[in-house]
């Protein structure tokens, strides 16, 4: 910015002394230059005004006022962990006239970011917030910061360098015995096991709040929304309460009625957003009980206060798309592309909607087959490439996986969902199903070369090797110029 501002101001300078030099009678227009800031000032007044915006504070002042003493609150997206930063640490300690609700003071709170968990200078901030080995107050300018009273009395139980990359690696290895993972793992692995970690240590001494940003999965076993968050029970619950339900609906209905009364919501984009994702998150907790109905009406609440609120849209497409609805999803995609027009996730998504009206019948037909044809191979292939046509890659992987079960002796299915998995964003997953084609078909290089594909995606370079060198064996020339020639291996 600096150089570019130098460049600009450089530019203007040169084009007016040559101004000046070849049309002389243009001095006194130049003052006009003088002008030039009142045309972004007017152009961008209307979206950049923040008078009678406090929507701001009301996020972080509704989100944390009423969470009980001591709470732990995971701050996922950027205003779910920069406003609530700033409400515990500068609004707190404010005397209570400067303050817009006098009686507000959260320095009992704590507050850790979702996605920074696991990472060193991240964890040392938090150490030296909340942890045992929290630096003394040394001197009398920071007792006048009032360092003394900023931080909660009671200390968190957090993990060392050495527990971080022990809880990373934990969930990142199955169970020898069961086969199973830590219920930690989700698409973003680290933060989670970290969080993981943290809360198992202190659950039973503090309530844990959470504002996501990612989906946190394995949290949803133990989700009950609670206002602008969801708090996490101590133990797994069996069924999600229905007085949490009730309330929950009964506590947005008012919100949101608040909300879109205001003229100044309407107008502005960050508050838009940022509620539309924690009405989202609610419905991801309804989706993950199989509540459809509940996850439905959550998300469109979303979609009210944003209409391109990207989650709720998907979300809401599947949940219709099951039921073979398809016409108001369109609708609700035709509002996002309204305001936002220039996206182009919303054309992508219109077209994956009109596809997937159009190809209904014949993936219905499908699957009936399917049903009283379970090892018909070349139905579940037409299906698997529907769905995936269609955008619905969770639906296609269960096909797939259901398919590699069921066919699990049939080489040419094999090389199909081996091939679907190496094209997608799984290669790694088609490791298991590799090592079984090359037992029933140990003759052909191609098999071994699907294999060495599969192990270089997970980087076991002896693996690698050991294949690469039997399809070589196997198909000489022609193997060893596919593997020079594949782009898999280009860096190798």
């Amino acid at each position: 910015n600096l150089i570019y501002g130098i460049l600009c101001g450089t530019g203007l300078f040169v084009c007016s002394v040559l101004l000046l030099t070849y049309f002389p009678r243009v001095r006194n227009g130049l003052f006009l230059l003088l002008l030039l800031p009142v045309v972004p000032l007017v152009a961008n007044y209307a979206g950049a005004s923040q008078r009678d915006h406090w929507f701001g504070w009301q996020f972080g002042h509704d989100m944390l006022k009423d969470l009980p003493k001591g709470s732990v609150v995971i701050g996922g997206t950027d205003p779910g962990r920069f406003v609530s930063t700033y409400m515990i640490f500068g609004e707190s300690p404010q005397p209570g006239g400067t303050k817009r609700d006098p009686g507000f003071d959260r320095r009992d709170l704590y507050i850790i970011t979702q996605n920074a968990l696991g990472d060193p200078f991240y964890m040392q901030y938090l150490q030296d917030h909340y942890s045992s080995g929290r630096p003394p107050v040394k001197s009398n300018f920071e007792r006048w910061l009032g360092r003394e009273h900023d931080y909660p009395d009671r200390f968190l139980v957090l993990p060392t360098p050495r527990d971080v990359e022990q809880a990373v690696i934990s969930a990142a290895t199955p169970d020898r015995l069961t086969g199973k993972r830590l219920e930690a793992v989700d698409g973003l692995l680290g933060f989670s096991a970290v969080l993981h970690w943290i809360w198992s240590r202190n659950r039973d001494a503090h309530d844990f709040f959470v504002e996501e940003s990612f989906p946190l999965e394995w949290t949803y076993d133990y989700a009950i929304p609670h206002g602008l968050l969801y708090r996490m029970n101590k133990t797994k619950l069996e069924k999600l309460p229905d007085e949490a339900v009730k309330n929950d609906f009964h506590f947005w209905d008012d919100y949101k009625k608040r909300l879109l009364e205001d003229p100044n919501f309407r107008a502005d984009f960050d508050a838009r957003r940022s509620f539309s994702k924690l009405r989202s998150t609610a419905g991801n907790i309804y989706k993950h009980w199989k509540l459809f109905p509940e996850a439905e009406r959550a998300y469109k609440e979303a979609l009210d206060l944003w209409p391109c609120e990207g989650g709720s849209l998907n979300a809401l497409m599947l949940l219709q798309w099951d039921r073979g609805e398809f016409d108001e999803i369109l609708k609700y995609l035709g509002r996002a592309m309204e305001e936002d027009p220039n996206a182009a996730a919303w054309r992508e998504m219109l077209g994956y909607a009109h596809k997937r009206k159009e190809l209904h019948g014949a993936m219905c037909s499908l699957e009936a087959t399917l049903e009283s044809q379970p090892k018909n191979r070349e139905a579940r292939k037409e299906l698997i490439a529907l769905y995936r046509q269609t955008g619905q890659t969770n639906k296609a992987g269960e096909y797939l996986d259901n398919g590699i079960i069921t066919h699990w002796d049939d080489p040419d299915f094999l090389r199909f969902a081996i091939a679907y998995h190496q094209l997608g964003s799984k290669p790694h997953d088609s490791i298991a199903t590799a090592r079984r084609l090359v037992e029933i078909e140990p003759a052909f290089y191609e098999n071994f070369y699907l294999l060495a594909r599969a192990w270089y995606s997970q980087t076991n370079t002896p693996e690698f090797y050991s294949a690469a060198a039997k399809a070589i064996a196997l198909g000489g020339a022609a193997a060893r110029e596919r593997i020079l020639h594949d782009p898999c291996f280009r860096p190798l």
